[in-house]
């Protein structure tokens, strides 16, 4: 489950991430985010994981087809990240990955960080 949580900023998209993904899901969420991209805004997202998720094989294939094309617009438009989830492992591996790719500013936080998550990205 992909939840869109309401933003008090235009310029923040706010989701709630569940147990399961499914391709859906994943295509309503990347429609939001390059919606907004279109319109010439620059896009902070932040994302409340509690849980690893299980993702569909179709969840994964959105995921792979949507990024792909779109990485560069995404990179240039993507201001910040905040990733809040208490499961260390996945704080380490995102904030790994995030540290590759270089223009995009990401941040983890544990889930009673939830306030400190939502004043660094803006909101």
């Amino acid at each position: 489950m992909i939840e869109q949580i309401p933003s008090p900023n235009e310029n923040t998209l706010m989701f709630k991430v569940g147990d399961k993904i499914t391709q859906t899901e994943m295509q309503q969420m990347y429609t939001l985010i390059k919606a907004r991209v279109e319109q010439g805004h620059t896009v902070n997202i932040y994302v409340e994981m509690e849980k690893f998720p299980s993702m569909t094989m179709g969840a994964i294939w959105e995921e792979v087809r949507q990024l792909v094309p779109d990485f560069k617009i995404l990179l240039l438009k993507i201001n910040k990240i905040a990733l809040v989830t208490d499961k260390e492992w996945m704080q380490k591996i995102s904030d790994g990955i995030y540290s590759i790719i270089g223009n995009i500013n990401f941040k983890s936080f544990s889930v009673s960080d939830k306030s400190t998550a939502k004043d660094w990205i803006g909101i």
